[in-house]
């Protein structure tokens, strides 16, 4: 049988002796070390591995309260409080530390056996919401504990800093709902070793948690400078960009941190809070990876809730609603596709525009529930205008991201136009070109070729934003190139040549071109001598609601003279 380590702490030598005694005779092999004092006692725990502690308690003195006070809040060893029987013990006691009380009269090893037993059970309970089953980690409820001391040092202490980050994975969902929750979960074991290896390197002192999800914080505790904050943000992005080999594809991950330092934040839960306030914003800021947080931003986060809020009503009330901009034959002037936009009908706000709302739903993840709608509605009213008697070739819909990496996208596509009645390439897809550039390359090829396999068609939008190399163009296979606005509206020789150039070469590749954001008519008339096939923007129209279409449509069909069905 192993011996057991038995720490004692006791300054009656007359009651060591005697408890000493009793475990001789009953109690299995055991190693006792006994201390007299309880200062020595609390560095003497941290440092050796005890089976259980026994401590005396003497109510006058109440050494044992500074003792339990002293204990690493992680501590995993079960303590026995002994007691004279006419002595009493603060029942909060057991609320605030797991312990277990004995009286010293009548004390055999059956009593501590059973204690102990008691004890590891109370504790394995306890770890349960102490520390993460996934990647052994502290939990967020443990860092709290963490960081309430941390506090309570700096409250005493002008010269103690502390910061909180708190570390969110970027586009964790997409990769759960694209090569499952086995490989996520794969991923943030292999994202906690390297930051635990990493700040095991550092000389600052850190305390590393999961705080929940694809969200970790980190406690930078008694800071010698407060930028150690800011480079440490940094440097764990530049961690996390080497990449990580999974199943087949190079996984290169990023970060949005939000920073807190303390100032006079009486609670953890605050001085969280405000990283978290940090995070929100660092989150709205496109080419940022940190945020410090500042007052103003609170503000900000409590109306980013309640978007978040409004948004899950609106899904719930169909609040959301399509508007259709035309794509016009710049050479014969027919109409030939509609791109569908959504807008939010806010109760309060009245109408909300895509780019404050597309991406709350991409970070929840409900853009793939909404983009599904968008599928089904832009088809039904593809449909519904052919009804109408008007001929529109296809209805065109723009792909985010998240939908991009969807498993249920084809499976979406598909139910959609069939349920409508359409063929597939009567429904175009537009994908930005920095989305493109974001993914694996050979994912982003694939993925669009099996969409051109069941006969969709592909756009590769904002042509220009992303720079990317003239020899992915001609590997992603793609129907349309749509140019970035800001060559069409530039006036410059510079302009006019890069928007020539790119005409000349989508269609060296077979693709045909449309020029977006086209205001004037001097506009259109370039385009059209360059060649280019269709024009879109409002020259034409701004993006009108279901009724409004139908009737600019059928206006826009006696003026030009568009054969109906």
């Amino acid at each position: 049988m192993e011996t057991m380590k038995i720490l004692f702490i006791e300054e009656n030598t007359l009651d060591y002796l005697k408890i000493r005694q009793m475990l001789e005779v009953q109690a299995p092999n055991f190693n006792m070390d006994w201390v007299h004092d309880y200062k020595e006692a609390s560095k003497q725990i941290k440092t050796n591995d005890y089976n259980f502690c026994l401590v005396s308690c003497d109510p006058i003195k109440n050494q044992h309260l500074a003792f339990l006070a002293s204990l690493p809040l992680d501590l995993n060893i079960p303590i026995i409080l002994l007691v004279k029987n006419n002595d009493s013990i603060d029942k909060d006691l057991s609320k605030k530390y797991q312990i277990d009380w004995l009286s010293k009269e009548g004390l055999n090893w059956t009593l501590i056996e059973r204690s102990i037993r008691y004890l590891s059970l109370e504790q394995q309970l306890a770890n349960c919401n102490l520390y993460d089953q996934l990647t052994e980690l502290p939990t967020r409820h443990l860092f709290l504990k963490y960081l309430d001391q941390a506090i309570a040092n700096a409250q005493q202490n002008d010269d103690y800093y502390i910061a909180v980050l708190l570390v969110d994975l970027n586009q964790f969902r997409m990769i759960n709902a694209t090569l499952g929750h086995d490989m996520g979960d794969w991923l943030l074991m292999e994202i906690t070793r390297r930051l635990q290896d990493y700040l095991s390197e550092l000389e600052m002192k850190t305390f590393l948690a999961r705080a929940c999800g694809d969200e970790f914080i980190i406690l930078l505790d008694n800071m010698q400078d407060l930028a150690e904050a800011t480079q440490l943000a940094a440097n764990i992005n530049q961690l996390l960009a080497r990449p990580l080999s999974l199943v087949g594809y190079d996984i290169v991950t990023s970060a949005k941190i939000g920073i807190a330092y303390y100032s006079d934040q009486e609670e953890s839960a605050s001085l969280l809070r405000d990283a978290d306030a940090a995070l929100y914003r660092v989150k709205a800021m496109q080419h940022s990876s940190y945020a410090v947080f500042n007052r103003g931003m609170r503000s900000k986060v409590v109306s980013r809730l309640k978007m978040e809020t409004d948004l899950h009503k609106a899904i719930k009330n169909e609040q959301f609603a399509l508007f259709y901009h035309p794509q016009i034959n710049l050479a014969s002037n027919e109409l030939v596709a509609m791109e569908a936009l959504i807008r939010f009908y806010h109760p309060q706000q009245s109408l909300v525009l895509p780019n404050e709302f597309i991406p709350i739903l991409e970070e929840t993840g409900d853009i793939i529930p909404v983009g599904e709608w968008i599928f089904r509605t832009a088809c039904k009213q593809l449909k519904d205008w052919w009804l109408a008697g008007f001929m529109i070739n296809r209805v065109c819909v723009n792909l985010s991201s998240y939908q991009f990496r969807s498993k249920n996208l084809i499976r979406a596509i598909v139910e959609s136009i069939e349920s409508a009645g359409l063929e597939p390439e009567n429904l175009e897809l537009e994908v930005t070109e920095s989305l493109l550039l974001e993914e694996d390359v050979d994912f982003a090829i694939k993925t669009l070729k099996h969409l051109r396999d069941i006969g969709v068609r592909v756009a590769i939008d904002n042509f220009g934003t992303g720079y990317a190399p003239l020899n992915y163009l001609k590997r992603f296979p793609a129907d349309c190139l749509k140019i970035e606005n800001s060559f069409i509206e530039g006036s410059t020789p510079q302009d006019a040549a890069i928007t020539s150039a790119t005409i000349d070469l989508a269609h060296a590749l077979g693709l045909v071109v449309v020029g977006e954001g086209v205001e004037t008519t001097e506009q259109a008339e370039f385009l059209r001598d360059q060649a280019c096939d269709f024009a879109q923007g409002y020259l034409y129209t701004v993006p009108l609601n279901k009724a409004e279409s139908l009737e600019w449509i059928a206006e826009y069909a006696k003026k030009y003279k568009i054969t109906p069905l």
